[in-house]
């Protein structure tokens, strides 16, 4: 099964478009407000993610998009009465750290292993902390919470609890009457249909968010947490984020991926009115990611920016090798590249002799990933495939892939990296940087590998320091210093 790429040309034009519908003498992104919140940004990120995934067909999928309103009984009374009785047990024990994170059981935490060096800090500081995560309801959530074992507050919970004052109140989707009179002229059928089911969804989705910030005010001011820690997520957190605002609770969102034009809810957009809600700090890995989000012109001021480090930094890893071996290339599993161009890219790569590893993701199988690229294991004997990049690092050469952050974790090994040019833009920040090169087709594919293979490796070390700073920090110092600061290590209790 091999999808069509994402236009993100058209995905970003079509947002916009959607933003700026007029009606009444207002914007649509401007209708909905709350203490000078702008409600409709909350959703941004989300709508972009569904408008994306339209622009590979423009078509409406065969199933609607699952709507904002829990589904499932079983599993929304084990949410509630789980984050009821956590809730209880935080209030108790005085708890004064806060984790805000995904429901992910992926590090030795069973936590997202991108907070790692966050819940290391935790543990070495013996910060007790309270959790309260984003989840997609289901059999996981409840096998994620037993393998755990510890209390977790669910966002999701509160969706549950809207649901049921939805009903009880009669409360209907189609009470948006607002919709019916905008004016979708110029859109085609398919785009009309698309809008009107995001507008309507979204609209309703304004109503659940003032329920969960109303309803996490209340729940915050009757705690004593004091600070909030949590991963950079423009999706999910941002109602907990203006309940903790209200509560003078402090809040530091840690990285967990490069920044793009193309990460809507994180950069600013004229078109908005009011207050956009953001935490308090942002935590970068460098003072390279200060300086890019600046130019995106992100939603964060620069003064609250704070360069927290890299949670680790790897010997530089250049191949032993001699220069009549085949080139060693390393390209990862990328969700929304545009798959047949990068297939396209591995048989030219394999015909000039090179040695391709496809990296797999953890989380699905190896046959599921390959097949989505519509590549078989063994389809040729120099292609093999790897879980673990640590394995194989010491015989690559190139990293090359369309967009993932992937690419910039390589360069701290000192790997020559490469973004494929195909029909996605997403990921060419890191060549206008100078911290990669654009492997294009219209050039002799062999001698470019080669080429870029021969590139001096202090040109290499260069971009390292580059965007990992000539001394750099380190996280896990900057989140001791901070929690010190807040006075919620063990020996300020």
């Amino acid at each position: 099964m091999d999808q069509k790429g994402i236009d993100y040309t058209y995905s970003l034009e079509l947002l916009r478009r959607i933003n700026s519908l007029p009606f009444e003498g207002m914007l649509l992104c401007n209708r909905f407000m709350y203490k000078g919140y702008n409600l409709w940004h909350f959703h941004q990120a989300k709508i972009f993610e569904e408008i994306r995934e339209f622009s590979r067909e423009r078509k409406l999928p065969e199933k609607n998009f699952s709507a904002p309103l829990l589904k499932g009984l079983p599993v929304s009374f084990f949410i509630v009465c789980v984050s009821a009785l956590s809730f209880i047990l935080f209030v108790i024990t005085g708890r004064k750290t806060l984790v805000y994170s995904i429901d992910r059981i992926n590090s030795a935490f069973f936590g997202d292993v991108r907070l790692e060096e966050l819940y290391k800090a935790l543990q070495e500081g013996k910060v007790s902390y309270g959790e309260i995560f984003h989840t997609i309801p289901g059999r996981d959530t409840i096998k994620n919470f037993f393998r755990r074992k510890r209390p977790i507050l669910y966002l999701e919970g509160l969706n549950s609890l809207f649901s049921l004052w939805s009903r009880l109140t009669f409360f209907r989707k189609e009470d948006f009457p607002f919709i019916k009179s905008l004016d979708l002229r110029g859109f085609s059928e398919a785009e009309r249909l698309f809008m009107k089911n995001i507008i309507m969804r979204y609209s309703h989705a304004t109503r659940l968010s003032l329920f969960k910030i109303r309803t996490l005010m209340f729940l915050l001011s009757l705690t004593r947490i004091r600070v909030l820690f949590s991963i950079d997520d423009a999706r999910f957190y941002n109602e907990l984020l203006v309940a903790t605002h209200m509560n003078d609770i402090r809040s530091y969102a840690l990285q967990h991926g490069h920044f793009t034009e193309h990460h809507i809810g994180t950069l600013k957009d004229p078109l908005f009115e009011g207050k956009i809600v953001a935490p308090d700090h942002l935590l970068v890995w460098g003072s390279y990611w200060k300086r890019e989000l600046e130019k995106l012109g992100s939603i964060f001021p620069q003064e609250s920016i704070i360069v927290g480090g890299a949670a680790k930094l790897p010997l530089a890893r250049p191949p032993s090798r001699t220069h009549s071996e085949s080139v060693g290339i390393l390209i990862p599993y990328e969700n929304s590249a545009p798959k047949r161009e990068v297939v396209a890219y591995i048989h030219k790569m394999l015909a000039c002799g090179a040695r391709v590893i496809f990296k797999l993701r953890l989380g699905f199988t190896e046959e599921e990933q390959l097949a989505d690229y519509g590549l078989t294991r063994g389809f040729h004997p120099r292609f093999e495939t790897t879980f673990d990049a640590e394995e194989v690092i010491d015989r690559v050469d190139i990293i090359a892939g369309v967009y993932s952050s992937f690419l910039y974790d390589m360069i701290a090994y000192e790997k020559r990296v490469v973004i494929l040019d195909t029909s996605s833009a997403y990921g060419r920040r890191i060549v206008l940087n100078g911290l990669a090169d654009l492997l294009t087709e219209s050039k002799d594919i062999c001698a470019e590998l080669h080429t870029i293979r021969e590139i001096p490796q202090s040109a290499i070390a260069t971009r390292r320091a580059t965007l990992y700073d000539s001394t750099p920090l380190f996280l896990r110092d900057t989140l001791r210093t901070i929690m010190s600061r807040h006075k919620v290590l063990k020996r300020y209790a």
